[in-house]
């Protein structure tokens, strides 16, 4: 049985999570971003009407979760580990927030936006 280390893990979460948004939205719907795009077109795709819309739409006021489990489900499957969810909901708040300057994020933030998803979760348990 091989064994992956935790930043192989992420890098092949990130990969699928991406693909999957991608994907579930469609490109006219939701842009693409090159993955290496410099800071000037990451700050112009992120003000498009939709990519708000798309952060809208998983992030939204009402509490719908809907169209976001839909999406966490395609890409973990059913019953994920809560820290994989968090993973890719912080990862989705990086790339689609317009108010966060890249489609990437340190570690630091990263632990940061999960921890905050994390207690979230377990506030819903109780």
């Amino acid at each position: 049985m091989k064994v992956i280390n935790q930043r192989s893990l992420r890098s092949v979460l990130a990969g699928r999570a991406r693909e999957t948004l991608f994907a579930h939205f469609g490109s006219t719907v939701l842009p693409p971003i090159n993955n290496n795009a410099t800071a000037l077109e990451i700050s112009k795709w992120k003000n498009l009407p939709e990519v708000a819309a798309c952060y809208k739409k998983l992030f939204n006021e009402k509490n719908d979760s809907a169209p976001l489990a839909k999406i966490l489900e395609k890409v973990l499957g059913k019953d994920p580990p809560t820290n994989h969810m968090a993973f890719v909901m912080a990862l989705y708040s990086v790339m689609l927030d317009p108010n966060s300057e890249g489609i990437h994020a340190s570690e630091n933030s990263m632990k940061k936006k999960m921890n905050k998803y994390l207690v979230s979760f377990y506030k819903n348990l109780y």
